[in-house]
């Protein structure tokens, strides 16, 4: 037997595979050993990512705040985010005024293949602060007729939907119900509110005060008429779809740039319902003036008169002016815009915090009409104010209040020249019209420096225009900032449809900071730039 040993330890003979065999055991002990740590590597991701949760969970809960209580709730995500492992809280703190929950969570880890170590415990630990910042939200959307453009996967108008409602989702999933408060402010050529609720609100110029109020109806108190009310009561009777749809004409300058409060004894901060009327001509001059919608008179002393109107018309501006052919309207016309032209979006909403009131909107949005971005953006502060048309805000500089403009457009402040019609050498808009009927031009709505955009050709009046119109929307912006309102710019502008340069400057201006103006260029990354948006608001955070 000495022998044997002796011979079979001199011999060389297969010592590969007797090398190979013996380090086999140490080899796959190895690889055990690596299979074993990346299971407990991703088990303690899983288990920080839900405590995290957990902790933002009692953070949130204002209607419970014992420590047990927290901890109950804290428990119940773990165990439902786990529910094949016994998920143990080893510590867990609160305090309140304002909310933080510290929070370390423990998990056993069975390794597959190093079993004779015995389980191993994994633990993760999360800190959850809650503010006492509240939240009043307004989101102002662009829904113009580009909208329906392709945004690549999608139509822009259906990317928008989408981002708006996740955003939404964030912002009440993030913080308590009672800490967020988000406006719903959808624009095109004008902004619309509730026309059964605001005709007769306290704000709204009932009597006819406005020095914009009849600018474009002549000696109306002679025909009976108190208001612009009056004339869609008359026009209602005629066609249902030319009651008053709710959308408003912009207040005077500088009241069209500020945040001021509506009164009686200032009749210039009071507001005129969007009228735009029957211009001149009838059905023969329609080329000429694409809103006629009426019989305006004759301009022949021997023509047949409409009723109630002067028999010889030969001055356009008078015709069309004229407010004794509202008293008792001849030859409607309901193909042409009618006194709703430019009226395309869905009323707002006002300042909530139900979710579903505001998701519902979303999915209501749709497209059509022109851009007007300041008329957007102004309706979007009146709603996060409370010294303006509603009283849903907390007031400027109340302790632990943030408001904030969601600002998104597609494309151009808009108004179009037009020489070839008779009077107004435009179209209607919220602004009037370049020349009035009662020969007042865009001096009452217009920054002084702007207000001349009559010009020799039709490109330049419209350049000249939007030129007035951005003006007005950076000095709302500068006024908004300057109250302490947070503004952050949304530029859509995909391939084959997009922004100029000046209108992705203006809107990085108006945001008033390079790191609040975003830029989208497809269905992505909209998505993206308003989930980074809800992310930058507010400070419910983990921080560890």
């Amino acid at each position: 037997m000495k022998q044997l040993l002796r011979t079979f330890g001199t011999d060389r003979r297969g010592n590969v595979a007797v090398m190979l065999a013996l380090s086999a055991v140490p080899l796959l002990a190895a690889v055990g050993a690596a299979v074993d740590y990346s299971g407990a590597a991703n088990l303690h991701s899983q288990l920080q990512a839900d405590t995290d949760s957990a902790a933002i969970a009692a953070c949130k809960d204002k209607t419970r705040t014992a420590e047990a209580d927290l901890k109950t709730i804290s428990q119940e995500v773990l165990n439902g985010y786990m529910p094949d492992r016994v998920v143990t809280i080893k510590d867990f703190k609160v305090t309140n005024n304002p909310r933080t929950v510290e929070l370390t969570s423990e998990v056993n880890f069975p390794p597959q293949f190093m079993r004779f170590v015995g389980n191993v415990p994994i633990s993760t630990k999360a800190t959850c602060a809650a503010g006492e910042n509240h939240f009043e939200i307004a989101l102002v959307l662009d829904t113009t007729g580009s909208m329906a453009n392709s945004a690549g996967t999608k139509t822009k108008i259906q990317a928008l939907r989408e981002s708006a409602t996740s955003f939404v989702d964030t912002m009440f999933a993030s913080f308590n119900i009672d800490q967020v408060k988000i406006s719903l402010v959808p624009f095109a050529a004008s902004v619309k509110v509730d026309p059964a609720t605001y005709a007769t609100a306290s704000w709204m110029d009932t009597g006819g005060h406005s020095s914009i109020h009849w600018q474009n109806v002549l000696s109306a108190s002679g025909n009976g008429f108190t208001s612009r009310f009056g004339l869609f009561t008359k026009l209602k009777a005629k066609s249902a779809s030319w009651a008053w749809a709710g959308c408003l004409e912009s207040l005077p300058y500088p009241y069209n740039t500020q945040d001021t409060t509506p009164s009686t004894a200032t009749p210039d901060t009071l507001y005129v319902p969007l009228f735009a009327p029957d211009e001149y001509g009838n059905s023969a001059d329609a080329a000429y003036n694409n809103n006629s919608y009426l019989d305006d008179g004759t301009g022949s002393s021997s023509a047949t008169p409409t009723p109630d109107c002067r028999n010889d018309l030969t001055n356009k501006s008078t015709r069309m002016g004229q407010a004794c052919k509202y008293k008792t309207p001849t030859d409607p016309r309901t193909d042409r815009p009618g006194p709703n032209w430019g009226c395309t979006s869905r009323a707002l909403t006002r300042l909530t915090d139900s979710k579903t009131a505001l998701t519902t909107e979303i999915g209501k949005l749709d497209a059509a009409g022109q851009t007007n971005i300041h008329e957007g953006l102004h309706w979007g502060w009146r709603t996060i104010s409370n010294t303006g048309v509603f009283s849903d805000a907390q007031p400027y500089g109340a302790r632990n209040i943030t408001k904030v403009i969601v600002l998104m457009t597609d494309g151009m402040n808009t108004w179009t020249g037009n020489s070839d019609i008779y009077v107004t050498k435009s179209q209607y808009s919220a602004y009037g019209y370049f020349n009035n009927a009662n020969g007042t031009k865009t001096e009452k709505r217009l920054p002084p420096a702007y207000a001349d955009l009559n010009d020799t050709t039709d490109a330049n009046a419209t350049a000249k225009a939007r030129a007035a119109i951005d003006q007005l929307t950076r000095e709302t912006c500068a006024n908004a900032r300057a109250k302490g309102v947070t503004i952050y710019t949304v530029a859509f502008s995909v391939s084959g449809d997009s922004m100029d340069a000046e209108g992705l400057k203006m809107m990085k201006e108006c945001a008033g900071s390079d790191d609040r103006a975003f830029l989208a260029t497809d269905a992505a990354s909209l998505s993206k730039t308003f989930s980074d948006i809800a992310k930058n608001i507010g400070d419910l955070r983990i921080t560890r």
